[in-house]
């Protein structure tokens, strides 16, 4: 592969310590032997000790360029769509791939994913059964990524942020491939863990995740049929460290100074 063509796998967690520990070591070890690929991880503002645990384990990683970790300043309302742009908007990688807390990489999902990288694809790493945690397995040239504006920030905190993504994508001529699905299943989650972020307190947790999720789905149609693919001004900005150093990221700002 072109040393140029980098790899970034996107990863997001909040309050999801018991998942990461499961699946940050694995995929660590996974892209060990392959210097074109990286890591990132936002830490969207848990108190689990997410922070402390990937200091004490992973800093060799952090210091060798293979994980970048951002820790977002205070406790920010939980959103999908800015946790992930997030991930992306700090990756070095000419190809970027969402990878979320609960989910494996292992070398045939790698080698599949460096030919779409190759050839500047758009992928979507998915089994097809919604509710396994693959449907957020996308990867696509970063340039595409900022292009189209990453996701929409302006998404309730969760549901169909991926689909419309897929959806921008086609729009623009970009048709999404579907790569065989992972090699080791995703940790599974339940829709109690699932929306324990949103609201906390709440009871008839499932009527109102699938309230969001319609909330989304229409205004993803909409948005679509009335402004297009591209979504302008997306970004928020936001503040934390990055690998353990002060960083703003200032609205729309596609990268952080690497430090």
């Amino acid at each position: 592969m072109d040393p140029l063509q980098t790899i970034s796998f996107c990863i997001t967690c909040r309050n999801r310590l018991w998942q990461l520990q499961q699946t940050l070591p694995s995929n660590l070890a996974a892209i060990s032997t392959h210097p074109n690929i990286e890591l990132t991880l936002v830490d969207f503002g848990s108190n689990d000790g997410l922070d402390e645990w990937v200091w004490q384990h992973f800093g060799d990683a952090i210091a060798q360029g293979k994980l970048r970790f951002f820790q977002v300043e205070g406790r920010p309302v939980w959103n999908c769509a800015r946790a992930k742009n997030l991930a992306h908007r700090i990756a070095k990688g000419s190809y970027l791939f969402n990878l979320d807390a609960d989910n494996f990489i292992q070398a045939s999902d790698i080698q599949a994913i460096e030919q779409a990288a190759n050839d500047n694809r758009v992928v979507h790493q998915w089994s097809g059964q919604f509710g396994d945690g693959t449907p957020g397995r996308i990867g696509l040239p970063s340039s595409l990524f900022f292009a189209l504006g990453g996701y929409d920030e302006g998404m309730l905190a969760m549901g169909m942020q991926d689909i419309d993504l897929l959806h921008r994508c086609e729009r623009t001529g970009h048709q999404p491939l579907r790569i065989a699905a992972p090699e080791q299943p995703a940790v599974s989650n339940t829709l109690e863990e699932k929306m324990r972020e949103c609201q906390p307190v709440l009871s008839g947790k499932e009527n109102l995740y699938h309230r969001m999720l319609e909330h989304n789905r229409e205004r993803s149609a909409l948005r679509l049929e009335l402004h297009g693919p591209v979504i302008e001004d997306n970004f928020a900005p936001i503040s934390g460290k990055l690998n353990d150093r002060p960083c703003r990221l200032g609205a729309n700002e596609k990268a952080a100074a690497s430090p």
